[in-house]
């Protein structure tokens, strides 16, 4: 994106699969959660925000809220079906969203209407069905929501969309409070077959 400097750093899960989970120093934190999935996902996306800001792999990083609110959003974590993204920026606030395009709870006609909702997707209407016009907009939504420190609910977000290259969707979103985030969406990762978000607060461009 013009006028910022963002970083998104995507990982396979299978890439950590030779480090035992109580490798991770913050695996205490999350021994009890019954998912291994889940725990692995925690910890392996806590390992890639030290990784890029340079901070010992040996220190916890402490509670996602603390150290979010100490980095004043300056990074932000996604995953989803053994992929993690990272997304990082020097100044500003930042969020990052993956959705799977395989998931199938976007097919459901009432989830459909509520994530649409407040979201202009007319130059994408022709091109997409609507399952996949939700997944869009749940990612732009999501990555916001992020990009707005959590501080206004997913209803209040408005999406507009302009398209871009065949992989690339560029969108528009604002709050009940005016605030603007500009971002980019890539359709379909090659890689991941995710859907991926990264939004940016327009005072941080």
């Amino acid at each position: 994106m013009s006028g910022c400097s963002a970083t998104v750093c995507l990982v396979k899960l299978d890439g950590f699969a030779a480090m035992k989970l109580s490798d991770f120093v913050e695996y205490q934190d999350v021994c009890s959660w019954k998912s291994e999935k889940r725990v692995r996902e925690y910890l392996v996306g806590r390992w890639l925000v030290k990784e890029l800001l340079g901070l010992p792999h040996n220190k916890p990083l402490g509670p996602y809220r603390s150290w979010e609110d100490k980095l004043q959003q300056k990074v932000s974590v996604s995953h989803t079906h053994g992929w993690v993204a990272v997304g990082y920026l020097g100044s500003g606030s930042i969020g990052v969203d993956l959705v799977e395009c395989g998931d199938r709870r976007f097919e459901t006609e009432s989830l459909q209407q509520k994530i649409l909702q407040n979201v202009d997707a007319s130059s994408l209407a022709e091109t997409l069905k609507t399952a996949e016009l939700a997944k869009y907009a749940w990612a732009a939504k999501e990555s916001s929501y992020k990009a707005f420190g959590g501080a206004v609910l997913l209803e209040d977000i408005q999406v507009r969309f302009e398209v871009g290259s065949n992989i690339e969707v560029g969108f528009a979103t604002q709050n009940i409070q005016r605030n603007t985030v500009t971002g980019k969406l890539l359709s379909i990762h090659p890689e991941t077959g995710c859907i991926v978000a990264v939004s940016i607060l327009a005072s941080a461009l």
